[in-house]
């Protein structure tokens, strides 16, 4: 299973659209100890936040978390002046996917042609958003592979400023998967550089041995099955990723957060809720087994056009640089344009 560390904050300042680590500014980067005086602590352990504290940071974790004035600075600490901010446990992003990372990076460049949206700079610009907005790890929950494989190794070279990053690769499933018509199916095999589903063939175990492989050499130990697969191909399957220790989800639409699919494949988690009620006894068994779910609320937020229904017609979103620095404005007027039919569908 997929495991995070405990430590609980981090000093992030970075420069939007930095195309490396190493341009930027030396001051914000340090091998040694970092003392934050006087910044008001969360502590994510559900305690009112406290004001008045110095955090020590010794080797990249926090050492001492102390009344201000009374944390002893390691010799040659950076010290920063924390008075007005708030340090706070950096969130985790279960449930996103790299812009361009579906259809190999094409889908939008089809859809916005020329489009400046997927390149390199617009990749970093998204993924330093994140830092931005506190999220210091993130999982990617389904691109094609060679696509999310190569820009993974960007960010772990550091060619990219990123948060943590993981990623699930190519979800399985099997015909029809739902996207059939949209993107390039595959049988078992090496995953296909412009492919976004796998095919389950249950009467080769040793050529699903071999993609779970080849899914782990490339760094990959999560693994997505998603809708069109059965709850026999799924139980294959996740007996083969169980042997190599690796985290199965699922998104089936409005199978999601069924115990008793869990019951019969021991799926690990659910990748999204689910818009059908759940029993309390299915909740309950789904804790007691240690099941879990992403339920990506912010999602059905943004899909069903809530946010961009509360506004009353004022497009308030179009002066959020956050969502305007990164999307554009040619995208966020389609969303506009869009949202009505996209919620009626939901």
């Amino acid at each position: 299973m997929i495991k995070f560390s405990t430590v609980v904050l981090y000093a992030v300042l970075v420069a939007l659209g930095s195309p490396s680590i190493a341009q930027v500014e030396q001051k914000y980067l340090s091998e040694g100890p970092i003392l934050i005086r006087n910044v008001t602590v969360i502590d994510g352990l559900g305690n009112d936040p406290v004001a008045g504290q110095d955090i020590l940071i010794v080797d990249g974790k926090i050492a001492t978390i102390a009344e201000t004035g009374t944390a002893a600075a390691s010799s040659g600490a950076i010290e920063i002046d924390g008075a007005g901010l708030t340090a706070m446990p950096g969130l985790i992003d279960m449930h996103f996917h790299l812009k361009g990372g579906w259809s190999g990076g094409n889908a939008l460049q089809e859809k916005y042609p020329p489009s400046s949206l997927l390149t390199h700079n617009a990749i970093q610009q998204g993924l330093a958003a994140m830092l931005y907005a506190g999220v210091t790890t993130g999982v990617d929950m389904g691109s094609t592979h060679s696509f999310i494989v190569e820009e993974k190794s960007k960010i772990d070279s550091g060619d990219y400023i990123a948060p943590r990053y993981h990623i699930v690769g190519v979800v399985f499933s099997q015909s029809p998967s739902g996207w059939d018509d949209a993107v390039h199916g595959e049988t078992v095999g090496e995953p296909a550089p412009d492919a976004l589903s796998t095919k389950i063939d249950m009467n080769d175990s040793e050529a699903i041995g071999a993609i779970l492989q080849k899914y782990q050499d490339d760094g990959i130990n999560i693994i997505k099955l998603y809708s069109g697969i059965s709850a026999h191909a799924a139980t294959f399957l996740i007996n083969e990723a169980d042997r190599r220790g690796m985290t199965t989800f699922a998104d089936l639409w409005k199978l999601n957060m069924s115990a008793d699919w869990m019951r019969t494949t021991n799926l690990h988690g659910w990748a999204h809720a689910t818009p059908n009620p759940v029993s309390d006894e299915g909740l309950e068994w789904m804790v007691d087994n240690g099941k879990f779910v992403v339920a990506t609320m912010v999602i059905g937020e943004a899909l069903s056009g809530l946010r961009v229904a509360d506004e009353n017609g004022s497009e308030e979103t179009f002066n959020n640089p956050l969502v305007m620095d990164i999307w554009g404005e040619e995208v966020v007027r389609d969303f506009y344009d869009s949202y009505p039919d996209v919620r009626e569908n939901l």
